[in-house]
């Protein structure tokens, strides 16, 4: 049975105030100061006051005055549970006085005493209940954050994949209008990438060998239309392919080289990919050749790839580093994931 944070709350102030009741007992009783009935009664009745005192500004007082502002009611109101609790308290204590007691500090405790324990009393409640709000508005704010970058994911995901579809079938049809035979083996590949995008990727994180495998996919679902495909190479050291990774990280990257190297077209075009993991950090690389022509637009863009920074800023905040490099004809990005 799953304890609730109210009760687990209240059985951690039972056990306060419990051992408070023990403890003046205990106290007034084993020292000889009263008998055990009356150092319970006092006890229980000093105890009973402070519960009041307590849950009374911790739960009527602050939430509704002090929280809200209206000091100069929190201020009268606080003032005379004060003067209330401690004159009560001063009663109380005085009620069960009697020649046992040891000196003139326990026999004729003052004013001060009574007012002073009422006054610790409500800066502890105080001191609690802001602690508390303080914690609930931190864990609100962090939820609201929380479902603010999922819904924000969910949306990226969303533009990544009918991006990524509609360049494959734009592929797809051109080969086909040319009639060309790769053409069914494309939407073969082409069914298997989009089975995995729609029923594997609904989770936070997949098995890298998964995405690993997807991006091998698509590479030959790009393959099928470059003649020479000695012009790709890509290196897979994965020692351990069962860590798990944000689904869809590479393949924006991936595009983006198959985009602006103009493999098909250029004889001279290249493609390289590694992926690469060491104690829990991926290191990925993916360089391609630019044209001349082309060097210029070269620059990293497009909402896929503008989408894929935003996805790591929110998925892995302060644990990856991204570097891009364009010069001397080469298009390079580096990226490395801690995914500790």
């Amino acid at each position: 049975m799953k304890i609730t944070q109210r009760e687990y709350k209240l059985f951690i102030s039972l056990i306060i105030w419990g051992f408070y009741v023990f403890f003046n007992t205990y106290f007034f009783a084993t020292l000889g100061f009263l008998s055990l009935q009356y150092a319970l009664l006092r006890a229980i009745l000093i105890t009973a006051l402070f519960i009041v005192i307590f849950y009374t500004n911790s739960q009527i007082l602050i939430p509704k005055f002090l929280i809200k502002t209206k000091y100069f009611y929190y201020l009268v109101l606080v003032s005379v549970i004060f003067f209330i609790g401690g004159l009560l308290r001063f009663i109380i204590v005085n009620g069960f006085i009697n020649e046992n007691y040891p000196n003139i500090f326990f026999k004729y405790p003052g004013y001060g005493i009574s007012f002073g324990a009422v006054f610790i009393l409500l800066t502890i409640s105080t001191l609690l209940k802001l602690i508390e709000i303080h914690l609930q508005r931190e864990e609100i704010q962090n939820k609201i954050l929380h479902e603010k970058n999922e819904a924000e994911l969910k949306l990226l995901k969303s533009q990544i994949n009918p991006h990524f579809l509609f360049n494959t079938l734009n592929n797809i049809y051109t080969l086909a209008h040319l009639g060309s035979k790769e053409a069914a083996p494309m939407i073969m590949f082409l069914s298997k990438l989009m089975r995995y995008i729609l029923y594997e990727t609904n989770n936070k994180l997949v098995p890298l060998e998964n995405e690993i495998q997807f991006l091998k996919s698509y590479i030959k679902l790009e393959e099928l239309r470059i003649e020479d495909r000695s012009k790709i190479t890509a290196d897979y050291i994965i020692s351990n392919p069962g860590i798990k990774i944000a689904p869809l990280i590479f393949i924006p990257f991936i595009e983006n080289s198959f985009k602006h190297s103009h493999i098909a077209e250029d004889d001279n075009a290249w493609i390289k990919l590694k992926t690469e993991v060491i104690n829990k950090k991926l290191y990925f690389e993916c360089g391609n050749s630019i044209p001349d022509e082309h060097l210029q637009n070269a620059e990293i863009s497009g909402m896929g790839l503008q989408n894929l920074k935003n996805r790591l800023e929110l998925l892995y905040p302060s644990k990856h580093e991204l570097i891009i490099i364009n010069e001397n004809k080469i298009f390079r990005v580096n990226l490395i994931i801690d995914l500790t």
